[in-house]
């Protein structure tokens, strides 16, 4: 019998330190994934040290258990007690009891007391798990391409059905919302499940005999979050007319980029005790900070009294927005001003500020 501690899949991780963020169970490929929150040992390749907050260095990872021929109980993690995070995000627990017996591996936690038999163990950091390096986006139809292996894939989604061609022919038809829908938009969160599943079937060479989870289905998976795609070329104008391609920015950036700026921005508007001041602030176009929790937001020329003095160059258009600056894992981010106003508007609406609302829309130069 082997525990996990002299497992070579665990070697420089401590998996009972790892917190457990979800599970998903593939019946059609017979695989679950468990995406985890792993606690890394010096010496592990993606080992850094950790901030000075925390205990330890934690990487996000997914424990993968391929080639299943019997699981059980494995509860589905909606039925799982999780426990809500300052920062919004739900962990459940941690892996205890880990051990393998010939073909057989068991461990128990708010997953339930598991028994997997007949799979294979691969624990990979997310650096190593990437999506391949596909180009498009839209919406009705959602299309993706790659030329891979001297090949040329053809991903599109529409009226609610997928389909992949090679080399123009299509090899993969399936159905992924009722028809009745005439569904064709994916999210940000469904894009990086599907490109992830999708990627995977063509690293394997089992994109033919490739099933995926229906739209119901998919916000279940460990990747259904924001990722490196679609990526969104955002306007940075602050004046109210009809917008042109000069608007816009000519850099695009990830859904997974402007889901840690939205968040980074909501964190600093709510660490400034008055939402409503903040308001203020922005109709003035004016930084603020709040020095016990290092957050805040600096203009292009801040004031002194609200905005630390930040020494770097704000392009036109932009603010920085940061966090625990003078920590370690602390972060500053140059993002649009037009993403900040949306962000506080909309946490104004929140807050029932309906007339800061107004403030802050018609503030626009005409």
């Amino acid at each position: 019998m082997n525990t996990w501690r002299i497992m070579q899949e665990f070697a420089g991780v401590d998996l009972e330190d790892s917190f457990i963020l979800g599970w998903n169970y593939d019946a059609a490929v017979q695989r679950v994934t468990f995406e985890l929150e792993a606690s890394l040992w010096p010496g592990h390749p993606f080992h850094e040290p950790p901030a000075r907050w925390e205990n330890a260095c934690y990487r996000r990872a997914l424990l993968v258990f391929d080639d299943i021929r019997n699981i059980r109980g494995l509860r589905p993690v909606g039925e799982a007690k999780g426990t809500t995070d300052p920062d919004g995000r739900t962990t459940y627990g941690k892996i205890e009891g880990f051990q393998q017996e010939n073909e057989t591996v068991r461990f128990r936690g708010e997953m339930g007391d598991v028994e997997i038999e007949g799979s294979s163990i691969r624990l990979l950091i997310h650096e190593s798990v990437v999506i391949l390096p596909f180009h498009g986006g839209g919406s009705c139809p959602v299309q993706y391409e790659i030329d891979l292996d001297g090949h040329h894939y053809y991903v599109r989604y529409r009226h609610s059905w997928l389909t992949i061609e090679l080399d123009d022919k299509e090899i993969v038809w399936q159905q992924l919302a009722p028809e009745s829908t005439d569904d064709g938009e994916w999210s940000d969160e469904e894009t990086n499940a599907y490109l992830y599943l999708i990627s995977e079937a063509l690293r394997s060479g089992k994109v033919e005999s490739l099933l995926l989870p229906s739209k119901t289905v998919v916000c279940c998976h460990p990747f259904y979050r924001s990722g490196p795609l679609p990526r969104y070329s955002l306007c940075i104008c602050n004046r109210r007319h009809k917008h042109t391609s000069d608007c816009y920015s000519g850099e695009t950036f990830s859904a997974l980029e402007l889901g840690e700026w939205t968040r980074a921005i909501e964190n600093a508007i709510h660490s400034w005790p008055s939402i409503a001041e903040v308001a203020g602030f922005a109709l003035a176009r004016k930084g603020f900070g709040n020095p016990d929790g290092g957050r805040g937001i600096v203009y292009p020329d801040p004031m002194e009294e609200y905005g630390p003095e930040y020494r770097g160059v704000i392009y036109p258009g932009f603010i920085v927005v940061y966090g625990g600056r003078r920590l370690a894992g602390g972060y500053e981010f140059e993002v649009p001003e037009s993403l900040y106003r949306k962000v506080l508007v909309r946490l104004l609406a929140g807050a029932g500020l309906a007339s800061l609302v107004n403030d802050i829309e018609n503030a626009l130069e005409e």
